[in-house]
C-alpha cells in the first residue's frame, strides 16, 4: 500500500485528498468487500487516510503529523482501533489544548493498549502552556485500555539562547570549535513553554495518570530541551522516578 503523498516533503494540504480517501473507502464496503483486519500499518498519516482503510490494524506506526494533517488522525483512527500506535514525528505543539488528543477518545482509543507519542515544538509554540497539553493527553485517554505509554516531547528549537541548541552543540563537537561563553539568564529569559515545561509536576502527573487509567503498568515521560537538560519520569509498578540531566533552567 503506497500512495507517495507521504514523501512529497513540505507540501501543503491538497484538496483532493478527501475525495481519495472517500473513493478507496466506498471500494471497501459491500459488496466489494474489504480485508478483515491488518496485523500492522507503518508509514505517513496523510497515506493511510488517502487508502481510506476501514478494518481494523493492531499495529500502527504514523509519521509526518504536521499540523495541517492533523485534522486526518480521528478518522484514521476510527477504523484502525489500534492495540499499540506509535506516533513519532508530531510537529508543533500550538494547536488547542481542548482538541490536539480527541483522536484517543471514543473508537480511536477503545482498544489501545500501548502509546508512544513524539512531540517537536516548532519556532512559533513559544507561548505554549505544556501542563495544558499534558493535562489533555490524560484526558483523552481517560476510557483507554492503556497498559504502556511514552511521551518524548522536544523544545530544544525554542532555546533562545545564541548557538545552545542540540544541533550548535553537536555541530561544535564535529568541527572541534570552541563552547561559546556562558549566556546571563537576564539577557535570555525563559520563554513561557521553558517556563511551563520546568514547572510541570512530572512525577505527580504520571502518579495520577496511573489512578486515572487502572490498567497503566509502565509509563516514562521525557520532555528535553530545557536549556542544555532534560527531565524523565518513569512509573513502574506504582512507583515514580524522577531523572535530571544537565540543569533546570529555573534552578541555575
Amino acid at each position: 500500500m503506497h500512495t507517495g503523498e507521504g514523501e512529497a516533503g513540505d507540501t501543503t494540504d491538497s484538496p483532493h485528498y478527501g475525495s481519495q480517501r472517500y473513493k478507496n473507502v466506498v471500494a471497501q464496503t459491500p459488496p466489494n468487500g474489504a480485508w478483515r483486519e491488518l496485523e500492522e500499518f507503518a508509514g505517513a498519516l496523510v497515506d493511510l487516510y488517502i487508502l481510506g482503510v476501514t478494518c481494523p490494524i493492531d499495529r500502527v506506526q504514523l509519521g509526518a503529523l504536521r499540523r495541517d494533517h492533523r485534522y486526518m488522525l480521528d478518522p484514521v483512527l476510527s477504523y484502525a482501533r489500534p492495540r499499540h500506535l506509535i506516533l513519532y514525528d508530531w510537529q508543533g505543539l500550538s494547536e488547542s489544548p481542548a482538541t490536539a488528543f480527541l483522536a484517543f477518545q471514543g473508537r480511536g482509543g477503545s482498544r489501545l493498549e500501548s502509546l508512544r507519542v513524539d512531540l517537536w515544538a516548532l519556532e512559533e509554540d513559544a507561548d505554549v502552556d505544556v501542563a495544558a497539553i499534558m493535562e489533555s493527553l490524560m484526558s483523552s485517554l481517560a476510557h483507554a485500555p492503556l497498559r504502556s505509554l511514552s511521551i518524548d516531547m522536544s523544545i530544544d528549537i525554542l532555546d533562545p539562547q545564541p548557538d545552545h541548541s542540540s544541533h550548535a552543540r553537536m555541530l561544535r563537537e564535529f568541527l572541534g570549535s570552541p563552547s561559546p561563553p556562558p549566556v546571563d539568564p537576564q539577557d535570555c529569559p525563559l520563554l513561557l513553554v521553558e517556563r511551563s515545561a520546568d514547572e510541570f509536576d512530572m512525577a505527580d502527573y504520571v502518579r495520577r495518570f496511573a489512578r486515572l487509567v487502572p490498567t497503566l503498568r509502565q509509563t516514562t515521560i521525557r520532555i528535553s530541551g530545557l536549556r542544555g537538560g532534560w527531565r524523565r519520569v518513569k512509573l513502574k509498578d506504582g512507583e515514580a522516578m524522577l531523572e535530571v540531566a544537565a540543569h533546570s533552567p529555573s534552578r541555575t
